[in-house]
């Protein structure tokens, strides 16, 4: 037997058990929640919708991963200071 052939015989049945990756979802906050975390949800969600726009196949794949590179990087920079703003400001337990 070739290992190729082991290879795929032993990845299969691997694969076949392995869960399909979770999708990300829009994410909601309810109405009553504090403006930090309403931004927070925002920003996650102006990610995932950026991350979907960088993987489809359409235009030319070098401009548009520069793009969503560039907007990503800036998406996550955004991330990360509002995690500081609402764990500077939320209680912790």
């Amino acid at each position: 037997m070739t290992e190729a052939a082991t290879t795929y015989r032993l990845g299969r049945p691997l694969a076949e058990l392995a869960p399909p990756p979770d999708t990300p979802v829009r994410l909601a906050v309810p109405d009553t929640a504090d403006d930090e975390l309403h931004l927070l949800a925002s920003i996650c969600n102006r990610i995932n919708e950026t991350a979907k726009t960088i993987t489809q196949p359409s235009e030319p794949l070098d401009e548009r991963w520069r793009e969503g590179w560039t907007s990503l990087l800036t998406e996550l920079d955004r991330l990360e200071r509002q995690l500081i703003v609402v764990a500077q400001t939320r209680p912790r337990y």
